[in-house]
């Protein structure tokens, strides 16, 4: 659980700090407390050796204070330990690591950056805590998580996040209060008992047959070092794959290691710029990353041209999915196919607000991951689900949020749909079953307006991500496809 102090700011120091921390009847000191089992104020105030030797200079500083502080340790609280609202040293939280629980150390030594702002309110706490600061005590019992504050950011703020195939529990919960919501959200987000992997002793190591290199293109008239990883025969066929908005290459690696498919495609995955192992270009520090189907066209032609990839297969899924229809409009003579998983020619505005996967006071990487959670399919293996998630707990900042200024923006291509000429260049188009974001509905639409156009392949059983949250299920589906397209390069 959260502590809170009040917080009056980092630049008012000295005697005014002093004044307001020094008289509680008269300033009116708040409490420290889990929602309404706040304690009264009695010994708060007069033990304040405890906020002292958190060394947060916003609230104390030594030369102001009888007593001097301890800068080195973080001192011993164990006799103030029946003082503090709550169990300070004890879990009482679910265990989601299988390590042992932790508790505050005796004179150990104190974490850094310990105020930060508050991100979400729960039901029944003080009306006046939506302005403090969160301390998180020093090596407390309940850090014996990961993830983090973004599940208390407010997931069930829209009913629409969908964290799990029953979004109602998710719904039911954000009409009871925002506590009642993020609680449901945890639930769904993260499971008490996810599956533990068996462990095999005798496994060998081995190394796996993907070969990561950089090639240096000019983009926009600036220079980009994109990596990319290949596998497969030099001679076979191309198939380039494109990553989801957010994300890198390690979506792909299940293809990349697949004989199946490696035994006649050369398979190759770049990290776009400004994902993954791809720097940003030099000067990227004064502007806004913005992806647009321009450019997006652009990288995929000139990786494939820097290569000599003669007629090469490409397949993208999610922002990948809505290029491939951008180059089926509009360079398809340039490929031996286009595959679309998740591809549409337009969605409209998203279940969320962009700006919140952007904002200095959240953990973007794991804001992304909770937006997307909900879109990964519930029959997905707990092991690919989370190495999905945790790819988009790796982004760079801002980087979700402006590629999705081109999946929910510029990529409109509603009015030349109808140009795709499937004789042109083969065309496959594919949608999880459970999959909103990209729904088969909106994929069938967009299939309808191409003379001639392709089925719509409805993958049961697979989300928005079928390569990486369930590789198996998802080579049942490409398989025959690649197959296919064998016969036609």
């Amino acid at each position: 659980m959260q502590r809170r102090v009040r917080q009056h700011g980092s630049r008012r120091r000295g005697a005014d700090l002093l004044l307001h921390l020094g008289q509680p009847v008269r300033v009116h000191p708040v409490g420290l407390g889990d929602s309404n089992s706040a304690r009264r104020h009695v010994h708060q105030i007069e033990d304040r050796q405890m906020l002292q030797r958190l060394r947060h200079r916003a609230v104390v500083r030594g030369d102001n204070q009888q007593r001097q502080i301890d800068a080195g340790d973080a001192g011993q609280h164990g006799t103030h330990e029946f003082l503090v609202a709550g169990h300070v040293d004890k879990a009482d939280g679910q265990v989601w690591l299988d390590r042992p629980v932790g508790k505050s150390q005796v004179d150990g030594h104190t974490a850094p950056l310990l105020f930060r702002q508050a991100v979400c309110v729960h039901a029944g706490q003080r009306v006046h805590q939506r302005g403090l600061a969160v301390v998180d005590m020093a090596g407390r019992g309940n850090n014996h998580r990961t993830g983090g504050p973004f599940l208390e950011l407010g997931i069930a703020r829209s009913n629409a996040f969908s964290i799990a195939d029953n979004a109602g529990d998710a719904d039911n919960a954000a009409q009871s209060g925002p506590g009642q919501a993020c609680q449901a959200a945890r639930g769904k987000l993260w499971p008490d008992n996810r599956t533990k992997q068996p462990q095999d002793a005798a496994m060998p190591a081995y190394i796996e047959p993907i070969v990561g290199r950089y090639v240096h293109l000019e983009l926009g008239g600036r220079r980009h070092r994109v990596y990319f990883e290949e596998a497969g025969p030099a001679d076979g066929i191309p198939l380039v794959c494109l990553h989801t908005a957010g994300a890198d290459n390690k979506q792909w690696r299940h293809l990349l290691t697949d004989e199946a498919v490696t035994k006649h495609y050369r398979v190759l995955a770049f990290d776009m710029p400004w994902h993954g192992k791809s720097l940003p270009p030099a000067g990227w520090r004064d502007e806004e990353y913005q992806l647009t189907a321009a450019r997006y066209a652009d990288l995929i032609r000139t990786f494939c041209t820097a290569l000599e990839l003669k007629k090469p297969v490409v397949m993208g899924c999610s922002i990948g999915g809505r290029v491939v229809v951008y180059l089926a409009i509009h360079y398809a003579r340039e490929f031996g196919g286009l595959i679309g998983l998740e591809a549409a020619d337009f969605q409209p505005q998203g279940w969320y607000e962009l700006d919140w996967l952007n904002r200095p006071d959240l953990n973007g990487g794991e804001v992304c991951a909770a937006v997307v959670s909900g879109l990964v399919a519930p029959t997905a293996p707990d092991e690919y689900r989370w190495e999905t998630l945790w790819g988009y707990m790796q982004g760079g900042p801002g980087i979700f949020k402006g590629d999705l200024h081109f999946y929910r923006i510029d990529g409109d291509f509603r009015d030349d749909t109808h140009k795709i000429d499937a004789a042109v260049c083969p065309l496959y188009l594919l949608t999880g079953e459970y999959d909103f974001s990209c729904t088969t509905d909106d994929t069938r639409r967009t299939a309808a307006k191409i003379v001639g156009g392709p089925e719509v392949a409805e993958m049961k059983g697979l989300g928005h991500f079928p390569m990486s949250e369930d590789p198996g299920r998802f080579r049942e589906y490409i398989l025959p496809i690649l197959e296919e397209l064998r016969g036609v390069t």
